[in-house]
């Protein structure tokens, strides 16, 4: 899924740049440039978001489960050897 997000963003990233630079003109490159960056950034931070608000969502025949119980964390008053144990 990354791989496909990725050459979509590369392609489309690319094109932007062409176009933008294609319908400016000289003195406006860098600010047409700065606004791509601007909606790019933007455009990241919105679908992080909202594919973190959907993918909790998953159902749960399509989550995997847990095939071994966790392990109980060490205790941390018996292994600090600065502790006098009682």
């Amino acid at each position: 899924m990354l791989f496909v997000l990725g050459c979509g963003v590369g392609g489309f990233s690319a094109a932007m740049t062409g176009v933008s630079l294609a319908v400016t003109t000289k003195s406006e490159t860098s600010s047409a440039m700065s606004f791509n960056y601007v909606v790019r950034s933007v455009g990241y931070s919105l679908g992080s978001a909202i594919g973190g608000l959907i993918l909790p969502r998953a159902p749960a025949s399509a989550t995997s489960s847990p095939t071994t119980a966790p392990t109980p964390p060490r205790r941390w008053s018996a292994s600090a050897p600065w502790r006098s144990r009682r």
